[in-house]
């Protein structure tokens, strides 16, 4: 497999680079979100953010790197939403957190949805394009702490695996919700998700 060049060409100190690079991260999200990954260029990115494309070429070598650089953005904003949502579960009891954790992926997944989806169904996982997987390996990390307070509550053994199961359940199933939610309400999607979450958990 090709190697694809994706860091970027230099890191904007100034204010007015610093201000090119994000009208330049910008463009490229609206192109994604209105032309597909494929479709995009760095051309029609240059353009879309009112630049030539060798000023383009200053900070960003490929479009690959134009969309890593996206992507970190990205993760960033929804990791945030999601760690200040589920940073309030810590005291909770579990059917509380759980539907906290369920509300929190919800508001996460439809940050920015349309670009989320080309990131999901359209960007190639290679090298840095692989870093969509970041959020689930943080949520993970967030929620078997949580886990293991309470400890007693847990029918499973593994809690390692628990965390894992839980995040991947809730994040496709809040993402399929948004995306087609074949004329079910939000909330009664929560509902459902929150029982059968408790039900793995507790076995009951």
């Amino acid at each position: 497999m090709t190697s694809v060049d994706t860091a970027p060409r230099k890191r904007a100190q100034q204010a007015r680079s610093i201000a090119t690079v994000e009208a330049i991260v910008d463009a490229a999200a609206r192109v994604l979100v209105s032309t597909g990954y494929d479709r995009a260029s760095t051309k029609r990115i240059a353009r879309e953010a009112g630049i030539s494309v060798g000023s383009l070429y200053q900070y960003f070598p490929t479009k690959e790197a134009v969309v890593a650089r996206l992507l970190e953005r990205h993760i960033a904003q929804v990791f945030a939403l999601l760690e200040r949502e589920l940073a309030t579960i810590g005291k909770a009891d579990l059917p509380t957190a759980v539907r906290r954790g369920v509300t929190a992926f919800f508001q996460a997944q439809g940050a920015d949805l349309a670009l989320r989806r080309v990131f999901i169904e359209q960007v190639p996982r290679t090298g840095e394009l692989d870093r969509a997987e970041d959020i689930e390996r943080r949520a993970v990390a967030l929620l078997r702490g949580y886990l293991a307070s309470r400890r007693k509550d847990i029918a499973r053994a593994n809690l390692d695996l628990a965390a894992v199961v839980v995040v991947r359940t809730i994040a496709h199933l809040t993402y399929d919700a948004l995306i087609d939610r074949a004329g079910v309400e939000q909330e009664a999607w929560v509902d459902e998700i929150v029982v059968l979450v408790l039900r793995y958990l507790t076995g009951s």
